[in-house]
C-alpha cells in the first residue's frame, strides 16, 4: 500500500560554508539552482546533477553536533542514477577533472556503470547505463 507520493527526494548536507561548497559541486559539472543571500539567517545553496538535487546547508550545532564534524558523511553514500543512456561517461569525466572521482567508472552487477565521488566530505555513488 502506498501511503503517499512525492515529487522529489532531496538531501540537505551540512557544510561549513554553503556558498564555497557550491563551487566544489559546480567544478564537478553540477548545476547551480538557488542560494539565499550570504547575510541570511538561513544560509543555503542548492545544486543539481540531472534530476538529483542537493541542498547545502550550514554545519551549525542544530544539524551537526559538537564533535560530529570528524564523522560528517560517515556510513552514507548518496546514490544518483541517471535515466539518460550514455551520460555517465561525461559525468565521470567532469568529476575526474574536478578531482572529485575517488574510483574508476566500472560496470556493476545490477546492470549499470558507476563510480564513487567525494565532494565536501560527502560520498556519492553516481551510476548510469
Amino acid at each position: 500500500m502506498t501511503l503517499c507520493s512525492f515529487l522529489a527526494l532531496s538531501v540537505i548536507l551540512a557544510t561549513h560554508n554553503p556558498f564555497e561548497s557550491k563551487e566544489e559541486f559546480l567544478k564537478a559539472g553540477w548545476e547551480f539552482l538557488f542560494e539565499t543571500p550570504e547575510d541570511s539567517d538561513d544560509r543555503l545553496a542548492i545544486v543539481r546533477l540531472g534530476d538529483a538535487q542537493v541542498m547545502l546547508g550550514i554545519d551549525s550545532k542544530e544539524f551537526l553536533p559538537d564533535g560530529a564534524g570528524d564523522f560528517k558523511g560517515a556510513g552514507i553514500d548518496i546514490y544518483v542514477e541517471f535515466r539518460e543512456n550514455g551520460i555517465i561517461g561525461t559525468v565521470y569525466k567532469n568529476h575526474v577533472m574536478a578531482g572529485a572521482a575517488i574510483e574508476k567508472l566500472e560496470p556493476k552487477p545490477w546492470g549499470v556503470k558507476a563510480f564513487h565521488a567525494r565532494i565536501c566530505g560527502y560520498k556519492f555513488l553516481l551510476a548510469g547505463k
